[in-house]
């Protein structure tokens, strides 16, 4: 079973070998088109039912579009996302401790006295939101026989 990469780029390629232009919506359709029915056919990985054609031919358009963007070979140029993804604070402390930290390392440097207090502050708060985060996620005795129960193991 190919990958959905090598399979985007080897119908780049026969489409590049066929004449279709570079960047041209034909070519696109034809990578998108090759895309479906090596998915429906089995030739390519999939994880959902191939059964729904209406899904994966918007699966594979998808798909197609996502490696045109990001694949080097195709690109000609390393793909940088325009937003930074990363985990999001929601602690209004923990994002005015960061923000005064980022200001005070920025602004006053060699104030390293108020830079370490303020980074303690930010290390505390952040470890208690993370234990916060820990304890939430662990159901009560309880919760866990009833679940075990609604699964047929107790």
């Amino acid at each position: 079973m190919m990958k959905q990469k090598d399979a985007v780029f080897a119908a780049y390629t026969a489409g590049i070998n066929a004449g279709l232009e570079h960047g041209s919506k034909p070519l696109f359709d034809h990578v998108k088109t090759e895309i479906f029915h090596g998915i429906t056919a089995g030739d390519i990985s999939y994880n959902k039912a191939r059964s729904n054609e209406k899904e994966v031919r918007n699966y594979a358009g998808s798909v197609t579009n996502n490696f045109f963007k990001k694949d080097e070979r195709i690109s000609g140029a390393k793909y940088v996302p325009q937003t930074k993804r990363g985990p999001i604070v929601k602690d209004e402390r923990l994002i005015e401790l960061s923000t005064n930290l980022k200001a005070l390392k920025v602004h006053s440097p060699e104030n390293m006295e108020l830079i370490g207090r303020v980074q303690a502050a930010f290390d505390a708060r952040k470890a208690e939101v993370a234990a916060s985060k820990v304890s939430t996620k662990v159901k009560s005795e309880a919760e866990t026989m009833e679940s075990l129960a609604a699964l047929g193991l107790l």
